[in-house]
């Protein structure tokens, strides 16, 4: 887990589709994910039909985001400054930030990090020149309501925008229904 850049994971989400899907994929990345498979679609466009990108990040985010999610995932930490990390980068209000109290690894997040510095913005951003899903939640810190355009401007008519309401940059687990609604709903409307 070393010396990796986001075109050695997407050649490993590639892959993936040549030995599973015998076909195109559409892929769904999260968060950090969607860096993925933007960067597969580029890598790998006759493997990729669309990206869904969901909860991604404006284009450039502020400084106290990225030192929330190493706060969140410091497991020496007590949990209520865990907590409050959570709920201010991850959860809208109302919504259990403390499901995500668990499961971080703070070696893989430095072998991420890593991967995003080796490969430059503009390689991934675009996801080469297939649809685009862009799931937002309505209360994400990281896509602040001034950049909901960005890549519909950008992009045009190759960017499907869909706002999640009463979620943050978690999404998924804040709002699984409405995410799957809009999977489905897009994905069947694919050519």
């Amino acid at each position: 887990m070393t010396n990796l850049s986001l075109h050695d994971f997407a050649d490993d989400v590639a892959e993936v589709i040549k030995r599973l899907g015998a076909g195109q994929a559409v892929l769904v990345g999260h968060a950090y994910g969607n860096w993925i498979a933007r960067m597969t679609a580029v890598d790998h466009p006759h493997l990729v039909r669309g990206v869904v990108i969901a909860a991604a990040a404006a284009r450039q985010i502020a400084p106290e985001l990225t030192a929330a999610v190493t706060k969140a995932g410091d497991v020496t930490l007590k949990d209520a400054d865990r907590l409050a990390a959570l709920r201010f980068a991850f959860f809208a209000p109302g919504n259990d930030a403390s499901i995500w109290l668990s499961g971080w690894h703070p070696h893989v997040r430095d072998v991420q990090r890593a991967a995003a510095s080796a490969v430059n913005q503009n390689e991934w951003w675009s996801a080469g020149s297939v649809p685009l899903l862009e799931l937002q939640a309505a209360q994400d810190p990281f896509k602040p309501e001034n950049k909901r355009n960005e890549m519909k401007d950008e992009f045009g008519d190759r960017v499907t925008v869909v706002i999640i309401p009463d979620a943050s940059h978690a999404l998924i687990p804040e709002q699984p229904a409405a995410v799957v609604d809009a999977l489905a709903g897009w994905i069947a409307g694919l050519p």
